[in-house]
């Protein structure tokens, strides 16, 4: 009726609520707090579960992703391997609640979809640069998530 009166005879599923449906994108343009680490590994897409091999200068690192914990672990590959393992479920979580029924948020700033962890020796920081998933009975699962991920030993001060 109220969109009779605007004249409107329909409204697309975009324009209303997402349903079972999430996505979360950084604003790309904003800068990103890199200070203390030692290597950015950029451009990281995973769509399903995946363990690749990248290269920062001379290191080298194992990225393991796995979208039913929506975890990230970060190995890296030398003479004195290290692994970190960084959950990114608790952001999502968070994300998906401020989303609310739109469940989507854009532009966001960097540090809003981000989240850090550590080992012993090392200090890894992932941003959730972009993100698409559905919500099931409270659980979310990510289909696609593109991250940006940083690497750093822990004696240097954190930024």
């Amino acid at each position: 009726m109220i969109l009779h009166a605007m004249g409107l005879t329909f409204v697309g599923g975009w324009q209303g609520p997402a349903g079972d449906h999430f996505n979360f994108r950084i604003d790309p343009q904003q800068p990103r707090a890199i200070l203390g680490y030692e290597d950015l590994l950029p451009n990281q897409h995973f769509w399903q579960a995946e363990t690749r091999v990248v290269a920062a200068g001379e290191a080298r690192y194992s990225l393991s992703f796995r979208p039913d914990s929506c975890t990230l672990t970060v190995a890296r590959l030398a003479a004195e391997p290290d692994t970190v393992r960084v959950k990114l479920a608790p952001l999502v979580r968070a994300l998906v609640e401020e989303a609310g029924v739109v469940g989507s948020l854009e532009n966001l700033a960097p540090e809003r979809a981000a989240s850090v962890d550590s080992s012993a020796r090392t200090r890894v920081k992932v941003y959730m640069m972009a993100a698409q998933g559905t919500t099931k009975g409270g659980s979310h699962k990510v289909d696609q998530i593109d991250l940006e991920v940083l690497v750093g030993g822990r004696n240097a001060e954190p930024r």
